[in-house]
């Protein structure tokens, strides 16, 4: 082909795409991307807009919106992982669920390295900026709200927000987890259980005594047939692998640190990171031979919050007194640090990989981080005592 014709081919395919992609992506004139933040602030649930121009240099700008008449109450004690909101989802939403099969890889020569199952995601040279429509005010949309010191979990509903149900779980519940297919939350007590919840009728359906181990940290595999629940104890510290389908222990991984604290999985599902308390290192537990298969260690104390970008190549791990480390999880190499306020807790992803956000223990601000290009955007002011952290998708508010 000559190259003044592949030349026209490829401007007339990037203006096809752009006619497809471009039209009818934006509710207003004004480009901005918005990000709705919920978390607990003060003892109170509190929701902020922030509206991200697309123009380079523009600034966030957050809208405080109180939700009146509703208290939330976090863990005090920051060992205990005060990580408190899940994601924000709708249940009976299936994507993967149980029926489909795991998406595992296989064992290769480099035991952390990932697949990116997301290829479709790299973007085209030079491509047009695609907007994904809002599907609009979904009633069925929830987040649910741990309330460490009152032993319950509250239901919130996000189209319009509401408080729609406090449902009683039992003492020192510290953790809630989302399946994929958004039928069921899982909740962690301390006091030695797992908790299932119906997200239909918001009832306790199970509860699942864990013997000796203290449950903390939870994440839950992409294809929702398993839990992997830290025992957050200096004796025996450990992984527990839960059947989610079944409701039964699998296993325990044994692990290498005192007081295991968080747990998140990678896009993949293959790997589980964990971090310790009072610890400055990650471990990286292989869910095929279920084994530490690797780990990270740093010049600080990681604090309890981590996410990955959605292809997977990227760690987010806050980190003690102020600092966001970006890895790669190919190489566990640190590609950048990111200064942020002071004690970072809670680390959320957007769902396209391109922004993140951290709340700091110790500092009024949101941290709004260029997830890309690794650098802080903004620092966004908010109210004391931020903790628990959930994005919702702005048409869902």
């Amino acid at each position: 082909m000559k190259p003044a014709i592949a030349s026209r081919l490829a401007v007339l395919l990037l203006a096809a795409l752009a006619l497809i992609f471009g039209t009818g992506c934006l509710d207003t004139p004004d480009p901005a991307v918005s990000h709705y933040i919920l978390k607990c602030e003060g003892g109170t649930l509190q929701l902020y807009l922030v509206s991200v121009s697309k123009v380079p240099g523009a600034t966030a700008q957050p809208v405080n919106n109180p939700i009146n008449g509703q208290d939330c109450s976090v863990s005090t004690e920051l060992q205990g992982r005060p990580l408190t909101l899940s994601e924000a989802v709708e249940h009976n939403l299936v994507q993967g669920g149980f029926n489909q099969p795991s998406t595992r890889r296989a064992a290769s020569n480099s035991p952390f390295s990932l697949i990116d199952t997301f290829v479709n995601l790299v973007p085209l040279p030079l491509g047009p900026p695609v907007t994904i429509t809002s599907p609009g005010c979904n009633a069925t949309t929830k987040a649910y709200l741990v309330n460490h010191t009152n032993g319950t979990v509250t239901a919130v509903g996000t189209c319009p927000l509401s408080i729609l149900k406090v449902i009683p779980v039992g003492s020192n519940p510290l953790q809630v987890a989302i399946t994929p297919d958004g039928s069921t939350a899982l909740v962690t007590r301390y006091d030695n259980d797992v908790v299932w919840i119906d997200t239909n009728t918001d009832q306790v359906t199970f509860t699942l005594p864990t013997g000796g181990v203290y449950p903390s940290g939870i994440a839950i595999s992409p294809d929702g047939t398993r839990a992997y629940v830290t025992n957050y104890f200096n004796t025996n510290p450990s992984l527990l692998v839960i059947d989610v389908v079944n409701r039964a222990i699998l296993t325990t991984v044994p692990l290498g640190g005192a007081y295991p604290r968080s747990a998140t999985i990678t896009p993949d599902g293959s790997q589980v990171w964990v971090n310790y308390y009072n610890g400055t290192g990650v471990d990286i537990v292989d869910t095929l031979t279920l084994t530490v298969a690797a780990g990270i260690r740093f010049n600080a104390i990681v604090s309890t919050g981590m996410a990955f970008n959605p292809t997977g190549t990227k760690a987010f791990i806050a980190t003690s007194p102020n600092l966001l480390a970006v890895v790669d999880t190919k190489t566990l190499n640190t590609l950048a640090t990111i200064t942020v306020g002071s004690e970072p807790m809670d680390v959320a992803v957007t769902a396209d990989g391109a922004l993140l956000f951290v709340t700091s223990y110790n500092s009024n601000i949101i941290s709004l981080v260029d997830a890309i290009g690794n650098r802080l955007v903004q620092n966004l002011p908010t109210d004391a005592g931020a903790m628990g952290l959930t994005l919702i998708p702005a048409g869902l508010h």
